[in-house]
């Protein structure tokens, strides 16, 4: 079976996409930190369960750390590094390498109706074990492996509640949650971007 390996990871995203995370932004923007880390012979990538809030339309979903623009930030990166810190606790800039961005993926919330582009930026954790302070925001921080979705091996279904029905969208189990929606897309494109052959494994 194949595997992502760091190498791999970091040869590729250090061709892609460096000029976008210097850009300044227009409309509606957020970005996120896709943060990775070695384990054993795996490799692992860091979800938060975002807590239960009014107003946010991906309340109580799987999610990547990170959040919306800000007039202070300097670049999406920034703001990508910014809301990590504020999320979790972590300072990427001290104690993970970046590795890249991949494409920007866009998604309109039937709760707020507005178009939001959201700006994925990878990193490796150099420590195997950080220390993370969750704020409000975040009711979990979860680990799960990258290489179990990449294979296939953790795909699963989702059911949600859409208008008065529910319908099933494809997922994958990280322990007792599943990531889907906006989080699996930019997973595909995570795989995508760093495998040209990569194919969803139904």
């Amino acid at each position: 079976m194949k595997r992502l390996s760091l190498p791999q990871i970091r040869a590729v995203l250090a061709d892609y996409g460096t000029t976008k995370s210097i850009e300044k932004p227009v409309g509606l923007r957020a970005a996120v930190s896709i943060i990775l880390k070695p384990v054993s012979n795996d490799v692992e990538v860091l979800f938060i369960l975002r807590a239960s809030q009014v107003g946010d339309p991906w309340s109580g979903q799987i999610a990547f750390p990170g959040g919306h623009y800000e007039d202070q930030d300097h670049s999406m990166k920034e703001t990508a590094e910014r809301e990590t810190r504020e999320e979790i606790g972590i300072s990427l800039p001290e104690i993970a390498s970046y590795l890249g961005q991949i494409a920007p993926v866009s998604a309109t919330p039937k709760k707020t109706g507005k178009e939001l582009t959201v700006y994925p930026f990878v990193y490796w954790l150099n420590e195997k074990h950080p220390v993370t302070r969750p704020n409000y925001e975040v009711a979990q921080i979860i680990w799960g492996s990258l290489n179990g979705m990449y294979s296939g091996k953790s795909n699963t279904n989702y059911r949600f509640k859409v208008g008065e029905k529910y319908e099933n969208f494809p997922g994958y189990d990280i322990g007792e949650q599943t990531v889907w929606g906006l989080t699996y897309r930019m997973i595909h494109i995570l795989f995508q971007t760093i495998d040209s052959s990569w194919h969803f494994h139904s």
